[in-house]
């Protein structure tokens, strides 16, 4: 089983699929490659992708409103980079919150 943000609307295999001229199989292939890939990437990094279900798997209750922001460190020269995701994230965050939060 694959978790993913989104699945119910990832355009992606079906584009792929229409594209390419591919079948159900061929589909199925290429998403268990990618999760093969996807699980020997995280295990270098030491992550357990089983770890990882409860934020990869979307809440089904339409009246909660959830987001999942990753943020690759990395890529931020600010030895503060908490700080200074905060700051750059806050400002692009809807002012109206849902009535549930």
């Amino acid at each position: 089983m694959i978790y993913t943000f989104d699945a119910k609307g990832c355009l992606f295999y079906p584009i792929m699929k229409s594209f390419f001229g591919l079948d159900d199989n061929d589909v199925y292939k290429s998403i268990q490659e990618g999760y093969k890939l996807l699980q020997k990437q995280l295990s270098i990094k030491t992550v357990s992708y089983d770890s990882l279900k409860g934020a990869l798997i979307p809440n089904q209750d339409i009246e909660r409103f959830e987001t999942c922001f990753v943020i690759d460190s990395t890529q931020i020269e600010c030895a503060d980079y908490g700080n200074y995701v905060f700051q750059k994230m806050i400002p692009l965050l809807d002012k109206e919150l849902p009535s549930s939060f």
